[in-house]
């Protein structure tokens, strides 16, 4: 899972997290989005934001 966050305009931070399973991997999106979805974040309507794997990403109210 690569994850990558910071301000606009900016080159951020990223993390890259790797799993021995697939479904390691998707537990570990749904933990994610549990997590983010608590603290706010939303699903982003455009398609420039959306992963590799077709699901959109969850941005910041």
């Amino acid at each position: 899972m690569v994850r990558h966050w910071g301000r606009i305009g900016t080159n951020g931070q990223g993390k890259i997290e790797t799993y021995d399973e697939p479904q390691a991997a998707e537990a570990a999106y749904g933990r994610l989005e549990r997590v983010k979805r608590r603290r706010g974040s939303r699903n982003s309507r455009s398609k420039k934001t959306a992963d590799i794997s077709g699901r959109s990403v969850l941005r910041r109210r």
